[in-house]
């Protein structure tokens, strides 16, 4: 793995640790903090021998930096300019960035060069182009090319009927995208892709060149280079797993930000104006370490993310404006959304009145969607082909992408007819010519087939409406998107499980973006949608391994933690899932023993027996036994968690945001109310020091 050392001013933190974000999401790894290079040993010393083994400087320059007259960068400046004089014959491994326009410093570097003469970054010219140069200079083999895009078709630009706004709502699916804004009539508006079409596939298709198609080209090239092909991009999001591309390997996020790059290239293109800021849907189970990494994703592609909302719930605000009709104003409207995308499956209880979306329950697959129906009918087909051809023959990887296209499209005629066939023409086979090949499928073996994804299917339902405490029989409503729940067996489950209960159904293709949309009405104060509310809810649990409860010793404390580790074994839940936001929860904590204590902040999972993450560690040390500490979780509508402690032993608060990197907390910059529950709880913290909070989930932490 490569190594990046930035050097930088403090204020320019926010647009370095957005730059991290990026390099890491290409694999590389970044110090923002000369101390981490190698703890314990002399900095300058750390710096130098990184240099010698293969690392990286970038230099971020800056109007702060050139107003600036003592900084830690003019330090290890001087140090770069020494190792600089020192290297003549190779000095790609210095990166001089500008990240706001200023004059570069006239120092000398030797043999009548200095440091403006260096050919430089501007990266507040074309952040896009500066990111894919630094790439470049850092891993060659990972040299992106640029997207290659059809003319857009006559008639595919705006009429004047969208407003000027730039906030959009951005739906990044696994098997289909697409980017919508709010039209004059406060209605969704679905901007087309160049050949006119809303949803794009989220396919990347690489040529030799490592120039790339996204999209229709990408999928009508999948079956001429396979190998260069990437399908299902969204179900590696927040995996470590890399994606091999010719000679270079590519991070999920970097993937996925050229689907949204093209998403937002299109919106540029047909509005004639910069797209910057998004509201951005996710699977309603993402766990923290997913959402942090789809929303570097959408950033590296050049957009703010404003908000991350949860594809069933935005789902359901497209019922604004259909629900009176079906009930009473003023009472309780029990709602149950289900999304069954191209790769994960959401469910969501809501409790509608008026104009208020409350969520009472969530839950979900993330290993669950149409790609997987789509799969048992590949594999079928597959199997029956190469019996039939037998030992000495086998697919070539274009005529099994093929299939695999077959497959999909016989999962779709299935819905209207008892049988169809998967048709394989002009397979060559050695010594025998061209021939075609067909497997006849029925309705019934396709039943039999996809039982077992039929039936969690059904566990994630039956989940979330015990979460929610709601009998089925008092749902009055079963909102439909995604184009999973137009497979025939899953019709089927639905209707068994509610069978008189209304459907809707008229917005499945689309309802994602189209309550993103709506909300996006909500955030800028349109007229029609200023009176509704979504009160969110908190997707998944948040704990702290502790020490069982058995062995507590009085109840003066929630938990204890013990200074040995192997004895945390249970968790002490802070947070449940499905908690309304905004939300606070105050816990006081003890220490088990004497020394320092590492406490394992973990996050549960929408299912039952899913396994537990960690999402941080925090360090308390210098505890006693009996020692007492507290601990606050503050989620604000955003939901953005922040995780404050306060050691008593220290006399510090320290904060941590666990998501949500590129939001600041609302109302959880101050531990005020912490102060207040702590003191009624027996805890003192009048005085503490209270240290900036630490962004668990941003770019470049921690790497």
């Amino acid at each position: 793995m490569e190594h990046v050392f930035v050097s930088y001013v403090r204020e320019n933190s926010e647009v370095v640790d957005r730059l991290a974000g990026q390099l890491r999401a290409f694999g590389i790894r970044v110090w923002l903090d000369r101390q981490q290079i190698a703890p314990g040993r002399r900095w300058r010393d750390a710096i130098r021998e990184a240099i010698a083994d293969g690392a990286f400087f970038i230099a971020c320059f800056s109007q702060e930096y050139v107003q600036r007259t003592r900084t830690y960068m003019n330090e290890e400046l001087t140090l770069a300019i020494d190792e600089l004089r020192q290297r003549r014959a190779d000095q790609s491994w210095f990166i001089p960035v500008v990240l706001n326009k200023c004059a570069l410093p006239d120092r000398s570097i030797g043999a009548g060069e200095t440091l403006a003469s260096i050919q430089n970054v501007a990266l507040y010219e074309n952040w896009e182009e500066g990111i894919r140069r630094i790439v470049s200079v850092i891993r060659p083999s990972n040299r992106l090319g640029r997207e290659l895009r059809p003319p857009r078709a006559a008639g595919t630009h705006a009429a004047g009927a969208v407003p000027r706004t730039d906030l959009c709502a951005i739906d990044f699916g696994t098997t289909v995208s697409c980017i919508a804004v709010l039209d004059a009539e406060q209605k969704p508006f679905f901007i087309p892709a160049p050949n006119g079409r809303a949803f794009i596939p989220s396919v990347v298709t690489f040529e030799p060149t490592m120039d790339y198609w996204v999209g229709w080209d990408a999928l009508e090239l999948a079956t001429t280079y396979p190998d260069r092909t990437v399908f299902n991009i969204k179900r590696l999001v927040g995996s470590s797993r890399e994606v091999e591309i010719a000679q270079g390997k590519f991070s999920a996020e970097v993937l996925a930000s050229l689907v949204v790059a093209s998403l937002k290239k299109n919106a540029e293109d047909f509005l004639g104006r910069p797209v910057t800021r998004a509201l951005v849907s996710m699977p309603a189970n993402f766990s923290i370490v997913q959402a942090n990494s789809l929303a570097r994703a959408v950033e590296l592609a050049g957009i703010k993310v404003e908000r991350l909302i949860g594809e069933p719930n935005a789902a359901s605000l497209l019922l604004h404006g259909i629900l009176p009709q079906r009930a009473e104003r003023g009472g309780s409207f029990y709602v149950l959304a289900l999304d069954l995308g191209g790769g994960t499956f959401d469910v969501s209880v809501l409790d509608v009145w008026d104009d208020v979306y409350e969520e009472l329950a969530v839950a979900g697959n993330n290993s669950l969607g149409g790609a997987d129906y789509d799969e048992v009918l590949y594999r079928l087909s597959l199997d029956k082909i190469e019996a039939r051809l037998g030992p000495t023959h086998t697919l070539s990887p274009q005529d099994r992408m093929r299939l695999r296209l077959e497959a999909t499209r016989a999962k779709i005629a299935l819905g209207s007819s008892e049988t169809t066939s998967i048709l394989l023409p002009d397979v060559e086979l050695t010594g025998q010519g061209l021939e075609d090949l067909h497997i006849d499928v029925s309705r019934e073996s396709f039943r039999h087939l996809t039982t077992e994804l039929n039936g969690l299917v059904e566990t994630c339902i039956r989940r979330a409406l015990g979460i929610a405490r709601i009998d089925p029989a008092r749902i009055q409503l079963v909102l439909l998107a995604g184009q999973g729940l137009k497979i025939f067996t899953v019709v089927e489950l639905v209707e068994r499980l509610f069978p008189k209960i209304p459907k809707e159904t008229r917005f499945q293709e689309g309802a994602v973006v189209r309550g993103l949309c709506y909300y996006t009405g909500v955030l800028t104060g349109a007229s029609k949608m200023r009176e509704l509310l979504l009160l969110d809810a908190n997707y998944t649990s948040i704990g702290i391994k502790c020490v069982p409860q058995a062995s507590r010793i009085d109840e003066t404390r929630d938990f204890l933690v013990s200074p040995d580790a192997s004895h945390n074994t249970e968790t002490f839940q802070i947070l449940p899932v499905s908690s309304t936001i905004p939300t606070m929860q105050t816990r006081v904590g003890g220490a088990a023993g004497t020394g320092d204590v590492c406490m394992f902040i973990v996050e549960g999972g929408t299912l039952e027996h899913q396994p537990e993450t960690i999402v941080t560690k925090v360090q308390l040390p210098g505890l006693r036994k009996d020692d007492k500490f507290g601990i606050r979780i503050d989620v604000d509508g955003n939901r953005t968690l922040v995780l404050w402690v306060a050691n008593p032993r220290m006399k510090e608060i320290h904060g941590y945001q666990l998501n949500n990197p590129f939001k600041q907390p609302v109302g959880g910059n101050s531990p005020e109310f912490f102060e207040f529950d702590l003191f009624r709880r027996g805890i003192k913290i009048e005085g503490f020091r209270v240290l900036p909070i630490i962004k668990v989930g941003a770019p470049g932490t921690g790497t």
